[in-house]
């Protein structure tokens, strides 16, 4: 059941069974269930193409709806609050800033945001879902940290297929010396990818720009992120953090209606972290070729 377009906003709501969409139909937001048998209801974004839905991003991880009595709405202040049936917070964004007419809006991105409708800059948000991504980091999302707010975007895994709320790893991107990707368990270090070359990340060298994905370093004095691009816009890919702690980069075939995995940077863990990726392993399911090596470069602002 469709929602109203791809907007909520103070007295237009969602509720359990509704959905908004992205105004290019790409991405939908609405509630799902975390299990066959669960009664557990969250908040979700996930791709509206693929028959199979896999949520890129969750609000209530840790606080699930028990019923489908939830409603996602926008309340004046510029908070989007998630309510139940004795109309009870279960959860809600932070704003430090009050603003007179807040929407919220489901961008073809992928990003949930929240803007001041009078605002004539209409990228100038009161918050947005790619700030505290979920499992999974999207085409334009960053992974590192705001070094002015000191703000670090990382991904952090399920606790299980199951259950949304954090698990035990997290994947980040370190912005101290060069900077480079790695993943944690509770705090210890487990994997790294190797400092960023110019090209790619040095431990994982068959993660190189090719006609469906480019990478890329943001690195300035204001931030140090790590992010990448869908060269072809047709495919539907993401880089997902698993329950058991590997990335993967799967993409999605509509001919077999499943999600595949192309390649996973971390396929083999060194004898300890400090050494770079020794074996790396690329996973290429038909109708994609390997990749051909191409040039790199850093993404800027």
């Amino acid at each position: 059941v469709n929602g109203q377009g791809d907007i909520i906003t103070t007295t237009q709501f969602i509720k359990d069974g509704e959905i908004i969409v992205s105004s290019g139909g790409t991405f939908e937001l609405g509630f799902f269930s975390s299990g066959e048998t669960s009664t557990n209801r969250y908040v979700g974004i996930w791709y509206k193409k693929p028959s199979v839905i896999t949520p890129v991003w969750v609000a209530n991880r840790v606080a699930p709806v028990t019923n489908k009595s939830g409603v996602l709405k926008v309340i004046q202040s510029g908070l989007v609050v998630l309510v139940n049936d004795t109309n009870a917070t279960v959860w809600s964004t932070n704003s430090s800033t009050t603003v007179q007419n807040p929407v919220a809006l489901l961008l073809d991105t992928g990003n949930f945001v929240v803007r001041d409708v009078d605002d004539p800059n209409p990228e100038n948000f009161l918050g947005q879902s790619f700030d505290y991504p979920s499992n999974t980091l999207l085409a334009g999302m960053k992974l590192g940290t705001d070094l002015e707010t000191e703000l670090e975007r990382y991904l952090s895994s399920w606790r299980s297929n199951d259950d949304p709320a954090p698990g035990e790893h997290t994947y980040h991107c370190d912005p101290t010396g060069y900077p480079q990707d790695l993943m944690r368990k509770r705090p210890n270090v487990t994997f790294r990818a190797g400092p960023w070359n110019g090209l790619r990340w040095s431990g994982a060298p068959n993660m190189v720009n090719n006609s469906i994905i480019y990478f890329g370093l943001i690195m300035n004095s204001r931030e140090i992120n790590y992010n990448y691009k869908l060269v072809n816009k047709s495919v539907i890919s993401t880089l997902v953090i698993k329950p058991f702690g590997k990335t993967m980069r799967i993409i999605w075939i509509e001919k077999t209606q499943s999600w595949v995995n192309y390649h996973s940077a971390d396929a083999d863990y060194c004898d300890t972290y400090k050494l770079l990726l020794r074996k790396p392993n690329v996973y290429v399911t038909p109708p994609f070729s390997a990749p051909a090596r191409g040039a790199g470069g850093v993404f800027s602002n």
